[in-house]
């Protein structure tokens, strides 16, 4: 199975993607040189080989942090090392190019006794001079192939460096799982009060009815008395004046002011005594 790989993998792959096309590139044109007429030796043959020997190079530093059945092959230290091994061996076989068209120019000038600073393409001694041209094109291209293993070594060596850096972490080719549990903070909480679904706030509500009374705040409304609580202020269970019993209390209003006139039940008329502030 695919997976999905780091933006710094991304650049990473596109890259070998690019070294891909220009080795295709390259050796084209050393195709073109090798059958042009004239002599080659073995430098123009390893910049040939070296284009099929890239191949599987590259094949392995974009497929195998791409899927899962060769993740155990993706180590940090091995694309550290395929990078930096072909960016040093590019690096010969264009200079190899360079050498042996210095060295078929160089023939060529001394054949036709003329100063060596004087030596170029039209004088080539290892073929026609659209040999010697295709060899300086062989080389630029490789010149440039050179360049892009340097920069893929130093994002491999980035890689390195991450992974050594935290062994414990996901590996620096991989992107992070979106399903990887992350924890709340500031900048997760949403903006607006008004579309927050934590209940919170309504639980503690709920929670805060179910409390011991503290003093200096008042208990919730209608709260029953303990009977321990009824026979310490000095009533007892049977005491008329207790609250338990419909009492006033102790220093509550026992004055009698007389009846007052209120209507009865089925229209007629009833009486109702008052004590205090409390109807009897």
């Amino acid at each position: 199975m695919r997976q999905a790989i780091s933006k710094l993998q991304k650049a990473k792959t596109c890259l070998h993607a690019f070294q891909a096309i220009i080795i295709f590139v390259a050796a084209c044109i050393t195709i073109a040189l090798l059958t042009k007429p004239g002599s080659v030796d073995s430098r123009p043959g390893w910049f040939f080989g070296l284009c099929f020997l890239s191949i599987p190079a590259l094949i392995y530093l974009v497929a195998v942090p791409m899927w899962t059945r060769t993740a155990k092959f993706a180590k940090a230290i091995a694309f550290v090392a395929v990078d930096a091994v072909f960016c040093i061996l590019w690096l010969s076989a264009f200079a190899s190019v360079l050498a042996w068209n210095r060295a078929g120019i160089d023939k060529g000038t001394t054949d036709a006794k003329l100063p060596l600073d004087q030596g170029n393409c039209t004088t080539f001694g290892y073929g026609p001079e659209a040999k010697c041209k295709l060899g300086y094109s062989a080389a630029s291209v490789g010149v440039l192939i050179f360049v892009t293993f340097l920069l893929t070594t130093a994002l491999s060596s980035l890689m390195l460096r991450t992974s050594l850096r935290d062994p414990q972490a996901l590996d620096p080719w991989l992107a992070p799982s979106p399903y990887t549990a992350t924890p709340l903070d500031s900048s997760s909480a949403p903006k607006d009060p008004i579309w927050d679904s934590s209940t919170r706030d309504i639980d503690g509500a709920h929670d805060s009815d179910d409390e011991e009374p503290v003093p200096g705040r008042p208990a919730p409304a209608y709260q029953a008395l303990s009977g321990g609580e009824v026979e310490g202020r000095g009533w007892g269970p049977l005491d008329s004046h207790s609250p338990v019993m419909g009492g006033v209390g102790v220093g509550g209003d026992t004055e009698y002011r007389g009846a007052y006139e209120s209507p009865a039940t089925g229209g007629g008329k009833g009486y109702s005594f008052t004590r205090g502030s409390g109807a009897v």
